[in-house]
């Protein structure tokens, strides 16, 4: 049974104890012949992947959401435009805002893919959900960024920098142990 490195996901034959990227095989050769598991009882209607139909069904209601409450932000501070152009516009605004979502989601799938190839084990962590999560985070928060003043977005995300640095420092410590064993 072929095993997949954990660090490049490259699928390795049975006799193979080193990856071609150099990662050690033996501990999941040693956990595969050790504890055999059981499979698990599955929920009906319930699989691990998430089906790309129900992604893209997502993606078109999270882009409805960003159209409409931009076509409400416009019809309130344009008024002598048509509402046909405005929905028109706000269609176009919000997929570009769909867009940066989706790019967000992306790179917070990547950042899940390293940590998936820096563990051990194997995540049971589906794409699709982790980059639709995501989104949904990145467009609720660009969506608050459009709708709320801007001086108060600029004063959030300074403190939210500010606390992640300080989660950051503080994670390096405690990895490092510089301030004892947590």
């Amino acid at each position: 049974m072929p095993i997949e490195c954990p660090r490049c996901l490259l699928t390795n034959a049975d006799g193979v104890l080193t990856c071609e990227c150099g990662y050690d095989l033996v501990p999941q050769i040693q956990r595969r012949r050790v504890a055999p598991t059981a499979e698990k009882p599955r929920l009906a209607g319930w699989s691990k992947e998430m089906r790309k139909r129900h992604f893209l069904i997502g993606s078109a209601l999270i882009w409805l959401v960003l159209a409409t409450a931009e076509w409400q932000r416009l019809q309130q501070s344009v008024t002598g435009r048509d509402s046909a152009e405005l929905a028109w516009d706000s269609l176009w605004i919000g997929l570009a805002d769909l867009g940066g979502a989706l790019v967000i989601g992306a790179v917070g799938w990547v950042g899940v893919w390293i940590a998936r190839a820096y563990e051990e084990r194997q995540l049971p962590l589906c794409p699709k959900r982790v980059t639709f999560g995501i989104t949904v985070v990145a467009a609720a928060l660009i969506l608050f960024a459009r709708i709320t003043n801007p001086v108060i977005v600029a004063e959030q995300a300074i403190h939210g920098l500010v606390i992640l640095a300080i989660a950051g420092v503080s994670y390096y410590a405690g990895c490092r142990g510089w301030l004892g064993k947590w």
